[in-house]
């Protein structure tokens, strides 16, 4: 497994970083293609700069991990009270 850091450049510069795990060089190509099909549309669009990583920044990942745990909580909370709403429908 690889961590591909990647941004959109355009004319006036460049997107903010991003990273997206990959199997290996094969599949980053695929996924810039992707991406770049995804984009190419946009005005003054000049493809993407890329490097490959054996891991992202730990920034990154400290961030990714608190957000993905902070969404997963919600869709519990969520979960919790659609079953109890569908409960009081089954006994009305």
């Amino acid at each position: 497994m690889k961590w591909m850091k990647w941004q959109h450049t355009y004319a006036y510069g460049p997107g903010d970083w991003q990273w997206l795990e990959v199997e290996d060089e094969k599949d980053a190509d695929s996924r810039l293609g992707d991406l770049m099909e995804e984009y190419s549309w946009a005005d003054k669009y000049r493809g993407i700069e890329y490097t490959l990583h054996d891991a992202p920044d730990r920034e990154w990942l400290e961030k990714y991990v608190k957000t993905t745990e902070d969404t997963a909580k919600y869709y519990v909370r969520h979960a919790e009270k659609m079953k109890a709403l569908l409960a009081e429908m089954r006994n009305a």
